[in-house]
């Protein structure tokens, strides 16, 4: 078994190892030490959150998914390097104006008890942004170790560079931990555990690949989490606002914590967003990961999160205002299976009623719901009787026919089984939300496009 007692131990054991062995040590390694974070939140808070706290996250899980499956290291590479990148400038920049205003407060402000606690209160904020700025380095190195081996596997970096990063970001874990204590023997003991496991991994037979599979279902933690990692976590939790959703976050890395299996599809989701979004903050980075989340949950979910997108890109330039129908059947989804069906008729019929008022129809309150529809189709010419001019007319036409019927349908069920018509209890459907949800997904992107079809008019 391996005798790591320091980093030059280890700098020596890595050079024996496969290079996705040093991958996966150097992501556990950053993963260890994301409590500290939890220093940076003492001052400016809100801004922290959105400038350090959240590309750190999106870091790590860069790191643990290319530790976990290396083969694909290559696709998360520059996200990896975006986010470590990000995170270690703001932190600095945090460090500089710190400095700043102890600076200032010592200069312009008379002396006093209350200035005194003031600059001491900056003067620990300071010394706080540097212990975390380590456990940032410990997060920046492992995305490091992954751009090494990528690149060395494309032949434009050194093969050793992915050991060095591994060391840094070691070294770097075990320098923030000292920033919070002065024993770091439960660190190294973790990761001498974690060289043991791949060692006898090896010896058993088992392929690199497979290997750090494995050891991502391993505690981070041989004997539960470490206690000062479990009190800063704990109080970290606490410093992050619901209302910025970062739940998604919180269960991402306890899972991390306990060595769940990683749903490496669903973290690759997680990863995948723009760089457009993820800089407009944790409020609404999060808010896509949490749908994507839910999403990949329930395929009828992803159905009707694809129609709410589909209605809210053609009602940026139509007249027509949904806010209210749309925001209904959003929150009566899980909630009022009856009411949802409901509002997607009630949204089906405002949205026919209002390309025939825009055409000049009137009195449309006498007609039946199967009149606004042949009405609505007609106006459109996405039905006629004269013969098709094209072979794409005809094809067209008959997916309007389609999706006709498909209104027609919504109508007849909402008839059976929706709000809107008084019906003796026990005699009613009974609807559960995955039909809720059929539905809704379907009328939502049916009012989407009959929408397109008279802005394209």
């Amino acid at each position: 078994m391996p005798d790591i007692e320091g980093s030059d131990h280890l700098g020596v054991w890595l050079r024996a190892q496969p290079p996705e062995f040093a991958c996966v040590l150097a992501a556990r390694a950053a993963l260890r030490v994301v409590p500290v974070l939890e220093n940076v939140l003492h001052e400016e808070a809100e801004e922290r959150r959105s400038s350090i706290v959240l590309p750190s996250f999106l870091a790590l899980a860069a790191a643990n998914f290319a530790s976990v499956r290396p083969e694909r290291r290559a696709e998360v590479r520059d996200t990896a390097r975006r986010a470590g990148r990000h995170a270690r400038t703001a932190i600095g920049n945090s460090d500089d104006k710190a400095r700043v205003s102890i600076d200032e407060a010592r200069e312009f402000l008379p002396p006093m008890k209350e200035v005194y606690e003031r600059i001491q209160e900056l003067k620990d904020d300071l010394y706080f942004l540097r212990t975390t700025a380590r456990a940032i380095d410990a997060i920046v190195q492992s995305v490091q170790a992954l751009v090494d081996a990528t690149d060395a596997n494309r032949g434009i970096a050194n093969p050793d560079s992915v050991y060095e990063s591994t060391v840094a970001s070691v070294v770097a874990a075990q320098d923030a931990v000292k920033g919070i204590r002065e024993d770091t023997a439960e660190l190294w003991r973790a990761l001498r555990l974690d060289t043991e496991f791949l060692e006898a991994s090896v010896s058993d037979g088992g392929q690199p690949n497979a290997i750090v599979s494995d050891i991502a279902e391993q505690a981070l933690w041989s004997r539960g989490i470490s206690g000062w990692a479990g009190r800063l976590w704990a109080d970290f939790k606490d410093e992050l606002p619901n209302e910025e959703g970062w739940s998604v976050w919180i269960n991402w890395y306890e899972a991390r914590l306990m060595g769940q299996a990683t749903d490496v599809d669903q973290e690759f989701a997680c990863l995948n967003i723009s760089a457009d979004d993820w800089i407009q903050g944790p409020t609404h980075s999060n808010a896509i990961i949490a749908n994507r989340i839910a999403a990949r949950a329930d395929p009828l979910h992803a159905a009707v999160s694809h129609g709410f997108e589909e209605l809210d890109a053609v009602r940026q330039d139509s007249a027509v205002d949904l806010t209210l129908h749309n925001n209904r059947i959003r929150d009566a989804l899980s909630k009022d299976p009856y009411l949802a069906i409901g509002a997607t008729k009630d949204m089906l019929e405002a949205v026919m009623k209002t390309i025939l008022q825009r055409q000049g129809r009137d009195q449309l309150d006498r007609y039946s719901f199967s009149k606004l529809i042949g009405l609505c189709f007609e106006e459109l010419r996405l039905a006629g009787k004269s013969p098709p001019t094209s072979e794409v007319e005809k094809h067209s036409r008959r997916i309007a026919s389609c999706a006709k019927k498909m209104i027609e349908t919504t109508n007849q069920f909402r008839n059976k089984a929706g709000t809107g018509h008084g019906r003796a209890m026990g005699d009613e459907l009974a609807v559960t939300p995955a039909d809720a949800s059929l539905i809704a997904s379907t009328g939502l992107i049916l009012a989407a496009w009959l929408l397109r079809h008279d802005m394209e008019r």
